[in-house]
């Protein structure tokens, strides 16, 4: 798949050095056809390729789906969240949500106090500005 013949002067030693040029030839080349036309020019010189997923083209592939990459669970305040699920799977003891992400500033009280400040000291941060503090603090 030649379809810059400038690019074939390149070496892998120029890859760092004249990355800028090698970068704007192929982002000029890319432009050119769609990207079905180069991966049906891709797949006919046999160079294995794939698409690079969007959000949203990643949690509607079936593939994905398939695997159940993505787990649903009902989180207090935000209602049904679709997020990553576990990297790994366990058949006698498989992965589950038992409670959402923590919502800004939800545990703000209890890292600070663990770190020693007191709650005065806390509440001086939070009314100038330097920490968020949660809805329930």
């Amino acid at each position: 798949v030649t379809e810059e013949p400038r690019l074939a002067a390149y070496t892998e030693r120029d890859g760092w050095e004249k990355r800028d040029e090698i970068y704007a030839l192929v982002r000029d080349t890319l432009a050119k056809a769609s990207t079905a036309d180069w991966f049906a020019k891709l797949d006919a010189a046999g160079i294995w390729c794939s698409p690079v997923y969007g959000y949203a083209d990643l949690v509607d592939d079936p593939q994905i789906a398939h695997n159940g990459t993505f787990v649903e669970y009902d989180h207090p305040t935000e209602g049904r969240i679709k997020t990553p699920g576990f990297p790994i799977r366990f058949s006698k003891t498989p992965s589950q949500v038992v409670r959402g992400a923590p919502l800004t500033g939800q545990h703000t009280d209890e890292v600070l106090r663990d770190f020693g400040f007191s709650d005065n000291e806390i509440a001086a941060h939070a009314a100038s500005g330097a920490v968020l503090r949660g809805a329930s603090e």
